[in-house]
């Protein structure tokens, strides 16, 4: 199976269709797109405009995870769905207050 990466476009939509249509004929079986989707909007854009077969999220996916499934279910429904509710971590608490000594276990008042 031969497959195609186009990479960095940075939004150049007619660069992307002139790449896939010179791939397209040398046997090509599937065309990847790289980079430049950060939202399910763009993935669609650049899935109807340039002809690819595929795209691959990179850094969209650091800070927002669950993109891949807002991407999923924009491209089947045609909507985005809520973000997921998170939670705020709890701040990391040390095991041993300074200047006092004894094992490592934090204080009863600590206890949930």
């Amino acid at each position: 199976m031969r497959i195609a990466v186009v990479s960095d476009t940075h939004g150049h939509v007619g660069y992307t269709e002139q790449a896939v249509a010179l791939i397209r004929p040398q046997a090509v079986e599937a065309v990847l797109h790289c980079g430049d989707i950060g939202s399910p909007e763009q993935a669609r854009r650049v899935l109807a405009e340039t002809g690819a077969d595929a795209i691959m999220i990179g850094r969209a996916a650091q800070g927002r995870p669950w993109i891949f499934g807002e991407i999923a279910h924009y491209l089947a429904h045609g909507s985005v769905p809520p973000p997921p509710a998170t939670r705020a971590p709890r701040p990391c608490r040390p095991c041993v207050r300074p200047g006092r000594r004894g094992p490592l276990r934090p204080p009863a008042s600590w206890a949930r």
